[in-house]
């Protein structure tokens, strides 16, 4: 069973902000961990950062792919984009 995530549907205010955004998720499920994913081939971005949750990525940007970690990579940003899994807030 898959974990109940709300995510923003107005990403305007995030754009550029996907770890900020996430770290505000990790508040609220302080279970999940962030994945990083750097460098991306995208127009605006360096670096793209996901919400895991129960082994799946939760991604605001992406809301219909869910997918663990490595096949959600694959499938986004394509086979062989480095990414890593931060065990989420230290507080």
């Amino acid at each position: 069973m898959s974990a109940t995530v709300v995510m923003p549907t107005d990403l305007a205010e995030w754009d550029g902000n996907c770890l900020e955004l996430v770290d505000g998720l990790l508040h609220k499920h302080p279970d999940g961990h962030i994945l990083y994913v750097e460098p991306v081939n995208h127009p605006k971005w360096g670096y793209h950062a996901a919400l895991v949750l129960d082994g799946l990525v939760y991604d605001a940007w992406y809301p219909t792919v869910r997918l663990p970690p490595a096949e959600y990579v694959a499938a986004v940003f394509g086979p062989g984009t480095p990414w890593e899994i931060d065990p989420g807030r230290d507080e």
